[in-house]
């Protein structure tokens, strides 16, 4: 587990209090975190990566989270890619996602928004893994001794292929 420490304002701390009284602060962001991995991870894949951005914060409570290494890394992945001022900043979006979703939706059907977004980001990855080499690559000492034109969309598929 990785400590992570970071700043809330008072309104979303009573929030995440009032959530399960029977559990600490701490433990109840953490599990908020692991159940939204599916959207933290859409967010990193669709989100363009932002100007540098300094949030106001109502800065109201320190807390100290200890996170599963794997999901703090991912955290520190997407604080990069997407340029935000910290890794806080994404946690406290996380957290304001959440309850707002849980707000408008009810906790039964934001479950399922959140499979269906997981369901999404797995079906991403298999489409990945379909678009994979396939056959051989032209052999260098042919590149060299010919000429070739290549067509490509604006994916940079390739989509014909032509030798001059």
């Amino acid at each position: 587990m990785e400590k992570f420490e970071f700043v809330i304002g008072e309104n979303l701390y009573q929030k995440i209090k009032n959530l399960d009284q029977s559990k600490n602060v701490s433990k109840t962001i953490r599990e908020i975190l692991i159940k939204m991995i599916p959207f933290i991870t859409k967010k990193h894949i669709i989100e363009k990566r932002r100007k540098k951005d300094y949030p106001i914060v109502n800065a109201a409570k320190r807390i100290r989270v200890f996170l599963p290494e794997k999901l703090y890394n991912h955290l520190k992945v997407i604080h990069d890619n997407l340029n935000t001022f910290s890794m806080a900043t994404i946690v406290r979006e996380i957290l304001e996602e959440y309850f707002v979703s849980k707000e408008k939706y009810g906790m039964d059907q934001f479950e399922k928004i959140i499979k269906e977004t997981e369901n999404e980001i797995e079906e991403m990855r298999r489409d990945k893994a379909r678009v994979r080499k396939v056959g051989v690559d032209i052999p260098l000492d042919f590149a060299k001794h010919n000429k070739y034109l290549l067509y490509l969309d604006k994916n940079f598929y390739l989509t014909e292929f032509q030798f001059l």
